[in-house]
């Protein structure tokens, strides 16, 4: 039987992969629409598209139709949203890694400190490493 740790991260790992599929599935989406509406090429199609969901915005490429106006404010309501979602369901994921890896994190980066330091040195980057995580 599956620990609810394990469980949890099993239920984070489907819904990241089906989020990525999701902003996939809206660029790849984005990117036809433009294309068809304003006639730009793929790249600049996916460019924009890109830029649009995540909310850079450069302003070089522009909707120049009522009709791709009109997409673009569906698009950019539905990109955003979907792309923030995603952003903190992969930073809730990082979050639980960290957590449950955070003894052997302390370890490997005791034992990297240990390799640059001389052996007649006392080791006062681990013990400031220590005394800083304490908590």
């Amino acid at each position: 039987m599956l620990s609810r740790d394990d469980t949890d991260k099993k239920r984070i790992k489907h819904r990241i992969v089906y989020l990525l599929a999701l902003v996939f599935l809206l660029l790849m989406g984005g990117t036809i629409a433009y294309s068809r509406l304003e006639g730009w090429s793929f790249v600049d199609s996916l460019y924009f598209s890109t830029v649009t969901m995540t909310t850079i915005g450069y302003g070089d490429l522009t909707p120049t139709t009522n009709a791709s106006k009109l997409f673009t404010v569906f698009f950019v309501i539905t990109g955003v949203a979907v792309m923030l979602y995603t952003l903190s369901t992969l930073g809730m994921y990082y979050l639980h890694y960290l957590e449950h890896h955070r003894p052997a994190i302390h370890e490997n980066i005791k034992n990297t400190m240990k390799k640059f330091t001389s052996a007649n040195e006392p080791d006062k980057w681990v013990d400031i490493y220590r005394i800083r995580n304490k908590k």
